[in-house]
């Protein structure tokens, strides 16, 4: 449980650090999606692909955990539900990223989340 914990906490702070870079990265490279006052009804260009910090953010929580002495126990064996979100999150980032770059037909994008979702 404590593994838990700590991975969502170390997340967490990982995505509050991360989302600004990557916002700002990809609004310098015009890597954005532009309103168009019919279906997308933001006003200013939003960045593209936003999973990609929270998705990193997983990853370096997992990596963290791994790195500190204290909890060289495996947290995908400590508590075996990691073990499964640990294949749900790439899933669900890979459904959500190849529906962003290239658009998915909607019930290609709900196969992939319930795929994820059955992992989870």
């Amino acid at each position: 449980m404590l593994i838990s914990f700590i991975l969502g906490a170390t997340s967490l702070l990982y995505s509050f650090l991360l989302t600004p870079v990557i916002r700002n990265l990809f609004l310098r490279l015009g890597l954005v999606d532009e309103p168009d006052s019919v279906r997308k009804l933001h006003t200013n260009q939003i960045p593209r692909v936003g999973g990609i910090a929270v998705f990193l953010s997983y990853l370096l929580a997992f990596l963290t955990v791994f790195l500190i002495p204290a909890l060289r126990k495996n947290p995908l064996v400590a508590f075996p539900g990691n073990f499964w979100l640990f294949l749900a999150v790439p899933a669900i980032f890979l459904t959500g990223l190849i529906d962003d770059l290239l658009g998915l037909r909607p019930r290609n994008k709900m196969a992939g989340q319930v795929f994820a979702a059955v992992l989870a």
